[in-house]
């Protein structure tokens, strides 16, 4: 995540990732997803 980026962006994102990676053969279940999102916010929190 972008510092000043929004988390609603920030989903956006990553849901446009993902479905890239769905059309090349790669299947994320959304669990996998929201785990790397919140390891992101974790990331952007230390950072403050």
């Amino acid at each position: 995540m972008l510092l000043s980026e929004s988390i609603t962006s920030m989903f956006t994102r990553m849901t446009t990732i993902t479905n890239s990676f769905d059309a090349l053969g790669r299947i994320y279940i959304n669990a996998k997803i929201i785990s790397k999102i919140l390891r992101s916010l974790q990331k952007l929190e230390k950072q403050k």
